[in-house]
């Protein structure tokens, strides 16, 4: 078997001898905006989650604001603590995606509750650079995903 080391990246021979570009681990800075980013958004939602449950005043003010009623709160900070723990789990790549699904549903939501109720740009603007945050996330989750699936069926990684 060959193989050639091209601009663009590893080359290596497949069984037919073409010639098929090879997954490379992750780099430094791609690893890092993965940690960082998960561990922001890990946060985010650990506090806003804690917070939905223990309802302080502020709390329970904006989501009147934005309509939603008082039952509300304890069935959102569960699911964000769900969606934390689900991260914080290991081997668990389906239960991950559904985290990052739900994480996403939530700040949609929260951008349109806001949007709906013609808040500044300053209440969307927290929200647009999370779901950034939660995208850079989820493109390193994607990218060891598919960086282990390869490992793990005798692919180059």
């Amino acid at each position: 078997m060959t193989s050639t080391e091209t601009a663009t990246g590893a080359m290596i021979a497949d069984g037919v001898g073409a010639l098929v570009a090879a997954q490379r681990p992750p780099g430094r800075l791609a690893a890092t905006a993965f940690r960082v980013a998960t561990g922001l958004i890990v946060a985010v939602m650990s506090l806003s989650g804690v917070a939905n449950l223990v309802r302080p005043e502020r709390v329970t003010v904006m989501l009147h604001h934005l309509g939603y009623p008082d039952y509300f709160p304890a069935i959102l900070g569960t699911a964000k603590l769900l969606g934390v723990v689900a991260f914080a789990l290991p081997g668990t790549r389906r239960l991950k995606e559904w985290a990052y699904a739900g994480f996403t549903f939530d700040l949609l939501a929260a951008l349109v509750s806001h949007l709906a109720v013609h808040d500044g740009i300053a209440d969307t603007a927290g929200v647009l650079a999370l779901l950034l945050v939660l995208a850079v996330s989820y493109a390193g989750h994607r990218r060891r995903t598919v960086l282990l699936d390869l490992s793990s069926s005798g692919g180059v990684a």
